[in-house]
């Protein structure tokens, strides 16, 4: 299973549209530590639901037990990105889980490891962004 940490901004950047099935998950979503609200890919609601519209609202468990998802949203097929994810979960639940890295600012601007994505205004060009 592939999981992507991301913002609540995440699906306005890169997709823009509305999900197939439930809701992307929002910024209220995001501190919540022991139970994710992760939107799953077509993909994966296909293969482990047949596609039911019932599996939003499903709750899963965490591979080992540690916390539950509780299944918001269904990705659109044409949403692949990074490749292959399964799950997009919200960044802050994610990594500041009871188990996980206790001490890690995912708002820290010396955090690394981490793609960033934008999306230029309408109209803007690639060097005024970079001024």
């Amino acid at each position: 299973m592939a999981v992507a940490p991301v913002s609540a901004d995440f699906f306005d950047v890169v997709h823009g549209a509305v999900p197939l099935i439930g809701r992307w998950f929002t910024a209220a979503d995001e501190g919540n530590v022991t139970e994710l609200a992760p939107v799953v890919s077509a993909r994966f609601w296909h293969r482990f639901s047949g596609g039911n519209p019932s599996f939003v609202g499903r709750r899963l468990m965490w591979p080992g037990g540690a916390r539950a998802l509780v299944v918001v949203g269904i990705a659109p097929a044409n949403l692949n990105y990074p490749n292959g994810t399964d799950l997009w979960v919200p960044i802050d639940g994610y990594f500041n889980a009871p188990a996980g890295i206790a001490d890690l600012d995912v708002h820290s601007r010396r955090l690394a490891n981490f793609h960033f994505l934008g999306r230029l205004v309408p109209g803007a060009t690639i060097a005024q962004a970079r001024t």
